[in-house]
């Protein structure tokens, strides 16, 4: 794996490219399917599936789009074959439509998602960042399935200051960042998952 610089996951795919992370990773019915969204409609919408097991961290599936409205993305989960835990959209699943005053949320549920979860933006995306990396261990990816995502984890970096010829202290906005950003999300509600695992274990709410 060439590393590029800049990039902030570099040594923690590296280490994935080491202990043979990326590889095919089946859907497994007997734990929920976690859906982590990057919402978009011009730009790319991504929904990441996710499955914990253990102590692993296992991204079995990605679909993503642009120019569709939120049934479309209902219809892709309605087609696959899993049974579905909580939604986790970012924060502006709560932002509300000037035609018609609804929000994401308020769709999703008229066409039938039971559990959804906004986790709000934090302050510092380079917290973010951080947080992402200290759970880098426990993730496997399919190879197939989520190979956006395997690239945009190799590619995601530092935006570059040409007047100061260095890289500046934030992101790069391209592809890459709307299929790292469903991880950031993820991210920032793990805390919840280990105080209260049974959650995961036991709230098994399939939507349709």
């Amino acid at each position: 794996m060439a590393q590029i610089q800049g990039a902030y996951y570099s040594q923690q795919m590296q280490r994935v490219y080491e202990d043979n992370r990326i590889r095919n990773v089946p859907y497994d019915a007997r734990f929920p399917v976690l859906v982590f969204w990057d919402i978009g409609y011009n730009d790319f919408n991504v929904l990441l599936f996710v499955q914990k097991v253990g102590n692993e961290i296992r991204f079995i599936d990605c679909y993503y789009n642009h120019n569709e409205d939120l049934r479309h993305y209902y219809n892709i989960m309605k087609e696959k074959p899993y049974v579905y835990g909580t939604n986790y959209l970012p924060h502006d699943g709560n932002v509300a439509s000037i035609n018609d005053k609804k929000t994401r949320v308020d769709i999703l549920r008229e066409l039938g998602v039971r559990d959804i979860r906004v986790v709000e933006r934090t302050k510092d995306i380079t917290e973010d960042i951080e947080k992402v990396r200290q759970l880098f261990s426990r993730f496997y990816f399919d190879e197939q399935k989520c190979q956006k995502v395997i690239e945009a984890c190799q590619t995601y970096k530092k935006e570059w200051d040409d007047k100061l010829g260095q890289f500046k202290n934030s992101p790069k906005h391209d592809t890459s960042s709307h299929f790292v950003s469903p991880i950031r999300t993820l991210s920032n509600i793990w805390r919840d998952f280990m105080i209260d695992e049974s959650k995961v274990k036991t709230d098994i709410l399939n939507f349709f």
